[in-house]
């Protein structure tokens, strides 16, 4: 298993969000501005062309398991991150999983689990540290 990318998508088509059907209680696109303030008690902002990501002092890929024998697997991972006005990864939704015959939870879970680890340099919006979402995606090859 070799994974070709984990990274920031700053433009997201609305392909890669729509959920497989039997993914339908995952957390939708937009879940991240939506849950901001309840999370932290403040607005948070997308990163998107007119804003851009603070530089990142820490993160690593994922940390995958072993596939059981006999799984096969197919697909992109997808998610959206907050980072709260610290720059310290607060929550991440998994918007579109790996897709696992049979169901291998442990895969997907390590992506929440590497990006719960990042850490950017504050984001600061009119020189106050402002919370975050960003989304992001990673491309996985099962060869």
């Amino acid at each position: 298993m070799r994974i070709f990318c984990l990274a920031v998508a700053t433009v997201v088509l609305a392909t890669l969000l729509q959920a497989a059907p039997d993914q339908q209680s995952k957390a939708r696109a937009g879940v991240c501005e939506r849950e901001a303030e309840k999370l932290l008690g403040q607005k948070a902002v997308r990163i998107r062309n007119s804003i851009r990501l603070p530089r990142k002092l820490r993160g690593l890929p994922p940390e995958l398991p072993e596939l059981p024998a006999g799984t096969t697997a197919m697909g992109m991972w997808v998610g959206e991150a907050l980072f709260d006005g610290s720059g310290k990864a607060a929550q991440v939704w998994p918007i579109r999983e790996v897709r696992l015959k049979p169901a291998f939870p442990a895969l997907n879970n390590a992506f929440v689990d590497a990006i719960l680890q990042w850490r950017f340099e504050p984001l600061l919006l009119n020189g106050k540290p402002t919370p975050f979402c960003m989304t992001v995606t990673s491309n996985i090859d099962f060869q």
